[in-house]
């Protein structure tokens, strides 16, 4: 998903995977990712689509819902543009992806 977020954002990007063990026993919320267990959430992407499909559902491209959104943030006021809301602050990535590569040496 993030690679898709990416074809469409461009720009200078790296990408480092750490595991769910890591993100756990640091508490990092993240806004797309839950523990697969002993959370209420837990599972929520393994729900079948399959009658909802049945009935009709289709799906966008991800790069469409990626550049429509973005379009959308673009034309935001720029006080609220600066006001993140979701994910984690970037000194806080920062610190986390140090002990992170730290722990890996």
């Amino acid at each position: 998903m993030v690679h898709g977020f990416h074809a469409v954002t461009g720009g200078p990007v790296t990408f480092t995977h750490v595991s769910a063990e890591f993100i756990e026993k640091n508490e990092v919320a993240l806004p797309i990712w839950v523990p697969r267990e002993g959370t209420p959430y837990s599972g929520y992407g393994a729900v079948s689509n399959a009658r909802a499909i049945a009935a009709g559902l289709s799906f966008r491209p991800l790069a469409t819902t990626v550049a429509d959104l973005l379009a959308w943030y673009r034309g935001l006021p720029a006080e609220r543009q600066a006001e993140v809301r979701a994910g984690i602050p970037r000194d806080k990535e920062t610190e986390l992806l140090k002990a992170w590569h730290a722990q890996q040496a």
